[in-house]
């Protein structure tokens, strides 16, 4: 029982180790190299973990030359465009101009169903107001939509609002994020002067966000939030 512990701990390390190594993107944006791996990662570590006949070692290397192939291929496409383009392929251009490419979808074993429905994932109901749409090599589809309907930005209304900056969480759950604190120059005093000018104790937080001089703070109790200024 002990090894068999064991060799789930191990594994379940290595694994993790190597799905952390190959990035932050989720499932559905992996490469195809990248989606390969991650299967057969899997695979290899379930076989040692409940086969106690075969050598913990054997599944460890497995991995290790998985995790070095992984490695190699990623290097080899960041600096090779040829590479990149074999290994990972290239963005296939479904609608241009407006004009759906019926040769692009039959290559991409693509449907119109199935282009409608990445469509309605990007909050589009209506196909007209596309101008272009690539599918991307992770199969994500990417939208410009004609200029009738696309949304106006500042620049177009000729506004100069303030840049925002990003929002840091300053309180989580009610536990204080201190790297994220010191981030915005925020002592933990001042903080709670903040916050207690509300109304409120820090206990009594269930979280509360910062990006500049004003604070957002939600209480435990299913109240509204409300901003709060740090003086």
């Amino acid at each position: 029982m002990l090894n068999i512990l064991l060799r789930a701990l191990i594994l379940f390390a290595l694994v993790y180790i190597v799905i952390r190594l190959m990035g932050k993107r989720q499932v559905g944006e992996l490469q195809p190299t990248e989606f390969v791996v991650a299967l057969m990662a899997a695979d290899l570590a379930t076989m040692p973990m409940g086969d106690l006949a075969i050598p913990l070692l054997w599944g460890i290397i497995s991995l290790m030359v998985l995790l070095l192939m992984q490695v190699v291929i990623s290097y080899a496409s960041m600096k090779s465009v040829r590479v990149r383009r074999i290994l990972c392929g290239e963005p296939t251009v479904l609608i241009s101009k407006g004009i759906i490419n019926e040769y692009a979808l039959r290559k991409q074993r693509y449907n119109i169903n199935d282009l409608l429905e990445q469509l309605r994932t990007k909050d589009i109901f209506d196909i007209s107001k596309v101008w272009y749409a690539l599918l991307e090599t992770n199969g994500e589809l990417s939208v410009i939509l004609k200029s009738d309907f696309a949304a106006p930005c500042n620049s177009d209304m000729s506004l100069s609002p303030a840049q925002e900056e990003l929002c840091l969480t300053l309180i989580s759950d009610g536990k204080i994020m201190e790297k994220n604190l010191a981030a915005v120059s925020l002592s933990k005093a001042k903080l709670a002067r903040a916050i207690s000018s509300s109304g409120l104790k820090l206990s009594e937080v269930l979280i509360a966000q910062s990006n500049g001089d004003k604070i957002y703070v939600q209480p435990r109790k299913e109240e509204q939030g409300c901003f709060i200024r740090v003086k």
